[in-house]
Order: C-alpha cells, then structure tokens, then sequence
C-alpha cells in the first residue's frame, strides 16, 4: 500500500513553500489586492490538486476505484483548468529558456536556502525522521538543477549556433 508520507509529503512541503509566489509577469496590469488574490488561488489550487490526487490514492488503496475516479477527475480540473488559467494571468509562463531560467532558481533556492534550513531545524528540534525527508528533497533538489541547467546549456549553445 502506497503511504502518503512517502509519496506525497515532498510535493505539500513544495506547495507550502509557494508563499512568496513570484506573479511578476502580471504586475503591470493587476492591482495589488488582485495579485495578493492571484497568488493565493494559486497555492490554494496546487494544494488542492496534490490533496484530491492524495485522496484518490488512499481510496485506490482501499479499492473504492468510484471514489478515487471522482478524486482524479476533480485533480485534474483543478490543475489543468483552474491553475493553468490562474498561472496565465499571472504570467507564470514564459519561453522554454525564461522557464528553465526560473526553475533553475526556484530550485537552487530549493537546495540552498529551503531543504538546508528546513532539516537543520528540524534536526535542532529533535525531529529526526523530518531532517533526513528534507535532506533526501535536497538532493533531489540538486539533481533537477543539474538537469534543468544542462538543458538550458543546450538551448543556448543550440541558438548560438543557429545565429552564426
């Protein structure tokens, strides 16, 4: 039986940490009151999203295929409809290179600030079992950085060559 720690605690740790939600890209057209919103539909849909898909999970678990379909479908709506339009107005999506360019961030700030700080704290509060989860998500972390930095190695040298 999948368990939700091990398969989805890494992705809510992520989506918690979507609070300081970067919505740039819709500042020059948006209200301050609208961004605050935006960026809180935002959290509160990825959230949801990973929740339902959670939920869907424990009652395929418990073979009540019915539930967990209904759970799916909902995930789904959420992520592919709601989100996607909400991360449209607030210009979340940019080219394929501005888009490695922010995962490269999002994911350093991963590997450097985030896990680092959240399993120190965790290991200075006695919570073994969390500052070991966190240092595991740091270094998968660090090998999305890797992956996302040779990708956009590629895309650059790629246009570089084009343009001579």
């Amino acid at each position: 039986m999948t368990t939700i720690k091990s398969m989805w605690l890494p992705m809510l740790i992520s989506i918690a940490a979507l609070g300081g939600l970067d919505v740039t890209g819709a500042q020059g057209h948006l209200h301050d009151q609208t961004l605050n919103n935006l960026r809180t539909a935002l959290r509160e849909e990825a959230f949801t999203y990973v929740k339902y898909q959670l939920f869907a999970q424990h009652a395929r678990d418990a073979r009540r295929t019915e539930v967990a379909e209904v759970f799916a479908r909902t995930a789904d709506a959420e992520r592919f409809q709601h989100l996607k339009e909400e991360a449209e107005l607030a210009g979340l999506i940019g080219d394929e290179v501005e888009n490695l360019r922010d995962a490269i961030s999002g994911e350093t700030t991963a590997v450097e600030v985030m896990y680092k700080q959240f399993a120190e704290q965790a290991r200075t509060g006695g919570d073994e079992e969390a500052a070991i989860l966190f240092e595991q998500m740091q270094r998968y972390e660090l090998a999305h950085l890797y992956t996302f930095k040779a990708v956009l190695g590629q895309l650059e040298r790629a246009r570089t060559s084009s343009s001579r």
